[in-house]
C-alpha cells in the first residue's frame, strides 16, 4: 500500500493501524474489505476515528439506511465518506423538490443513485434545465431513471441534442 501511495508515508504506521481499525468498526467488517476500500481511496486514511463516526451517522441520516443495509451501502460507496452529508442534504433538497421529492424520496434517490451526493448542485441545475426544457424529458422520467443525471453534458447530451435539433426531433423527446 505504501509503495502505491507514497503520500501515506507521512503517516505513522501506528496511526494507519488505528485508522484502519476505526474503519473496520465503522463498517463492521473485516480488515480485508477495509484494506480493499483504502487501496482505491487512500485519502480515507486522513480521517480520524471521530470523523469517521460522525460521517457514518450523517450518511445514515442522509440515506435513511441503518444496520447491515447501511454497512453494505458504505462499503460499496466508500467515496461518500469524503462528502459533508449534512450540507449535501440541505442543498440537494431544493434541487430534488423540483422533481417532486420529499425528504424520504431524496433518501431513496440517493440510495438508488449515490453519485448524486458528489455532483455539484450547479451542475445538477444545468442538467435539470436541459433535460426538462430542451430535451422534453419529464420529471417523472428523471425520477424513474436517476442515471440520467450522471450523463455527461459535453460528451453525451449536447451532441445528441444538436443532432436531434438538426433533424427536428427535439419535440418528440
Amino acid at each position: 500500500f505504501l509503495r502505491r501511495h507514497p503520500e501515506s508515508n507521512k503517516l505513522n504506521p501506528d496511526i494507519i493501524r488505528t485508522r484502519i481499525a476505526a474503519f473496520e468498526e465503522a463498517l463492521q467488517t473485516d480488515g480485508v474489505s477495509v484494506r480493499a476500500v483504502l487501496l482505491n481511496f487512500p485519502r480515507m486514511l486522513k480521517y480520524t476515528p471521530e470523523n469517521i463516526a460522525t460521517k457514518r451517522e450523517a450518511l445514515s441520516e442522509c440515506t435513511g439506511l441503518t444496520g447491515p443495509a447501511l454497512i453494505r451501502f458504505l462499503s460499496t460507496h466508500a467515496r461518500l465518506f469524503s462528502v459533508s452529508a449534512k450540507m449535501m442534504l440541505s442543498r440537494k433538497m431544493y434541487f430534488m423538490s423540483r422533481l417532486g421529492f420529499d425528504e424520504a424520496g431524496v433518501q431513496q434517490f440517493i440510495v438508488r443513485f449515490p453519485p448524486l451526493v458528489t455532483l455539484a448542485t450547479l451542475q445538477l441545475d444545468i442538467k435539470m434545465n436541459i433535460l426538462l426544457n430542451r430535451c422534453s424529458i419529464s420529471a417523472q422520467n428523471i425520477r424513474d431513471h436517476p442515471v440520467l443525471l450522471g450523463i455527461s453534458l459535453e460528451d453525451r447530451i449536447y451532441p445528441r441534442l444538436y443532432v436531434a435539433e438538426m433533424q427536428g426531433d427535439v419535440q418528440a423527446g
